[in-house]
């Protein structure tokens, strides 16, 4: 993520949780007007992951693009597996 979009977003996570710690202590405790900033962080900071996520089509793209990538510099030769053998790992029984 770039800089420029996160520092704001840090700056006023920092504010609001500045406010609710402020608010607690005005009031002794967990007072509505804080729980309500509480509230309001959560659902910004859920929407601000809900919108910086990445789109369907730009995933797909990405995909195939580095899919073509890899197919290019392998090759024709086939991928092997670099992973040993469970059986001969020991991994030979199930857990439960």
């Amino acid at each position: 993520m770039q800089w420029r979009r996160l520092a704001p977003a840090v700056l006023v996570i920092l504010l609001f949780l500045i406010v609710i710690i402020m608010k607690t202590g005005d009031a002794g405790g967990m007072s509505q007007e804080a729980f309500a900033v509480l509230l309001i962080l959560f659902i910004g900071i859920f929407v601000f992951v809900f919108i910086s996520a990445p789109d369907e089509e730009n995933i797909e793209a990405i995909q195939t693009s580095t899919k073509t990538e890899n197919l290019q510099q392998s090759g024709t030769k086939q991928l092997e597996s670099v992973l040993p053998d469970p059986l001969d790992e020991g991994f030979d029984s199930p857990l439960m």
